[in-house]
């Protein structure tokens, strides 16, 4: 063998791992995708390499394949909470889709997809006369809802959801039939098996859910937000202690906190990832200078700011 072919695997670049998994998942990989696109204030530069798992099994294949090159995943769900960095996530960033964000029949009930819109749920289910009430309080993605829901919610839903089916973050699918089996690493909610009892006054409830997801609508701000992330450090909302030392309507230059949604911040209009931070700092100084009160802000920061 010549001296050049010898030094040859020296000289040329090994294969990235973004290029191994385009070649192994070809059209359900795309590169450099901007995340803003799928978080809810519209913050985030690209992702090095952006998937659409359609399955649980596709799913649980890209989360197996990142382990092997020891790469960073982000499971995407309806983006509240998440805060991606201006110059982008060096990792695989995943978007649930196809059966993943569907709802069938199933003996005795719905077999709902986790990335599935909370109000569709709901639409559903009452068509399906079950008495889905319980669900009017949630926001967002179904799966990525009951992931965030807290342990009164997951008793109340206790008498809707019959099993739940995850990907953890070994890659390895399981079906638990109870929320209270829910692992702590849990990648994805891929499906929830929905019952109940039967709707007696189907109008009734109709009337109930539709005010309650009215009610959260006026809530919600109109601006691109990040969610309730303003917590104070025993998990309860920072929105009243904001208005109290006056920070209720701040703004700064493209962030600001809403008169009537405290908790939260809003995307004027081409915020960046550091001009969110640097509110929240503010709001943690004045919190803590005025009312010795420590902000724990309910927010995710992925990527490089």
């Amino acid at each position: 063998m010549s001296q050049a072919l010898r030094i040859m695997p020296t000289l040329l670049p090994a294969e990235d791992w973004a290029s191994s998994f385009q070649r192994q998942l070809s059209h359900k990989v795309q590169r450099g995708v901007a995340l803003s696109h799928y978080t809810s204030i519209g913050i985030g530069g690209p992702a090095t390499l952006f998937g659409r798992a359609g399955s649980r099994d596709e799913l649980a294949q890209m989360i197996l394949m990142a382990r092997r090159h020891d790469v960073e995943v982000l499971i995407l769900d309806d983006g509240r909470r998440l805060l991606v960095g201006d110059w982008g996530f060096d990792g695989f960033a995943v978007r649930l889709e196809g059966e993943l964000n569907s709802v069938r029949p199933q003996s005795g009930g719905l077999a709902v997809g986790g990335a599935c819109g909370v109000g569709r749920v709901l639409e559903t289910c009452l068509a399906a006369r079950i008495d889905c009430s319980v669900l009017a309080e949630f926001q967002g993605q179904v799966g990525a809802a009951v992931l965030r829901a807290s342990a009164r919610q997951k008793e109340r839903l206790a008498t809707l959801v019959r099993a739940v089916e995850i990907v953890d973050w070994s890659g390895r699918c399981q079906v638990l039939s109870s929320l209270d089996d829910l692992p702590e690493q849990v990648a994805a909610i891929t499906r929830l098996d929905l019952g109940g009892p039967a709707i007696l006054d189907a109008q009734d409830v109709a009337d109930r859910v539709e005010a309650r997801r009215m009610l959260l609508a006026s809530r919600t701000p109109s601006y691109q937000n990040l969610g309730a992330v303003l917590r104070l450090e025993d998990g309860q909302s920072a929105a009243r202690a904001v208005q109290e030392v006056g920070l209720a309507g701040l703004s700064m230059g493209p962030v600001a906190i809403p008169k009537t949604h405290a908790d939260t911040v809003i995307n004027l209009g081409g915020a960046t990832a550091r001009d969110v931070l640097d509110l929240i700092d503010c709001v943690a100084a004045r919190l803590y200078g005025r009312l010795e009160l420590t902000l724990d802000p309910d927010l995710r920061i992925v990527g490089n700011l």
